[in-house]
């Protein structure tokens, strides 16, 4: 109840409730921030938040008409209206850190959704770099398959001219030793006739024999060349040159061997 209007007298039960620890308790929760600071359940609010500073302390304890110098109580406040003022702050402080959170959500959503952008433009840049470095390495390949194939037809061209050749020169051979052992046998023949002849032309025929028997065991090596040459196809140039040195000391054998026979 309201001091009396008529006396100005404060009534006793104010003194009483002033004294109270109750009293002193809500005043304390109201001038002390640090108070509100550890007990209100706000995430992130702090003294300033709630609005209790230490300049509003003195407002606060001189609007409820604490005045401690004199320890009189000039309004007629109670607990449960300093528990709505209270209640009312926290939940301002409440609405104040919701809308902060609310703000720093909407800057990363735009960060994050700035951040997806660059990695999808990053993604579609660097898939185009990859399909334009595959055509590159495709048209790469294509070119040096192509350069190979023209390679390979140039060899194969070669190794087929050099095939010809070789056989070219094997069938000249063959004609010449067939001559040869043409010319041997009818040697043979002609010695055979002029065994009756005199010593002389004994030992000359016999000499022949041993010519003949000589240029048969040079036609066998040949025949035998002729048939590692056959295998030896696949060196060509090698066996070309083995071949030729071959066939020029058989040249000089059987032109050596052609004159003793004219004698």
């Amino acid at each position: 109840m309201p001091p009396s209007e008529s006396t100005g007298t404060i009534p006793p039960w104010i003194y009483e409730y002033a004294a109270s620890r109750s009293f002193q308790d809500a005043v304390r929760k109201v001038v002390d921030a640090k108070w509100l600071a550890d007990n209100v359940p706000v995430t992130g609010a702090k003294a300033e938040v709630t609005g209790v500073k230490a300049e509003a302390n003195a407002l606060a304890a001189s609007a409820f008409g604490v005045q401690t110098e004199y320890g009189l109580v000039k309004h007629e406040a109670t607990l449960f209206d300093i528990n709505k003022i209270l209640e009312g702050r926290v939940q301002e402080a409440r609405d104040k850190e919701q809308d902060r959170r609310l703000h720093v959500l909407s800057v990363e959503a735009v960060s994050i959704k700035d951040l997806v952008q660059k990695v999808k433009t990053d993604l579609i840049r660097d898939a185009g770099d990859i399909r334009r470095a595959q055509s590159a390495g495709d048209r790469q390949v294509e070119r040096l398959v192509a350069d190979l194939r023209g390679k390979v037809g140039t060899i194969q061209k070669k190794l087929l001219a050099d095939d010809q050749v070789l056989h070219e020169r094997i069938s000249k051979l063959t004609t010449r030793v067939g001559k040869v052992s043409e010319v041997a046998h009818n040697a043979d023949a002609r010695s055979k006739a002029s065994r009756v002849k005199t010593d002389e032309v004994l030992g000359k025929v016999k000499a022949l024999d041993r010519e003949v028997e000589r240029g048969r065991k040079l036609v066998g090596k040949l025949d035998k060349e002729v048939g590692t040459g056959m295998q030896r196809v696949g060196a060509l140039e090698r066996s070309a040159t083995s071949a030729s040195r071959s066939i020029q000391g058989l040249h000089d054998h059987l032109n050596g061997l052609e004159q003793a026979l004219r004698r």
